[in-house]
């Protein structure tokens, strides 16, 4: 399992995320793709401490940073529109 707090607490409760050891993932049923919510290691920017990437056919085809676990887990997010 990861070594972070904030997100295990981001994603409490709601359906169909699951932690692993990267991080977390939303994989709502019968969707083509996931979103990936992975900690900084050594962020650059405050701003920058979590990355969250839409996953389509094991590729990663869109990624952005978020400050906090919460704002990436959110599902108003610009991510979780698409590119």
């Amino acid at each position: 399992m990861i070594d972070d707090a904030e997100l295990p607490a981001a994603i409490a409760g709601r359906a169909h995320w699951q932690l692993d050891e990267l991080g977390a993932v939303y994989t709502p049923p019968d969707a083509a793709a996931h979103v990936r919510i992975r900690p900084v290691r050594a962020p650059a920017r405050a701003r920058e401490r979590y990355l969250v990437s839409l996953i389509e056919a094991q590729a990663a085809k869109q990624s952005t940073p978020m400050p906090t676990a919460a704002a990436a887990a959110c599902p108003r997010a610009p991510i979780w529109s698409g590119p």
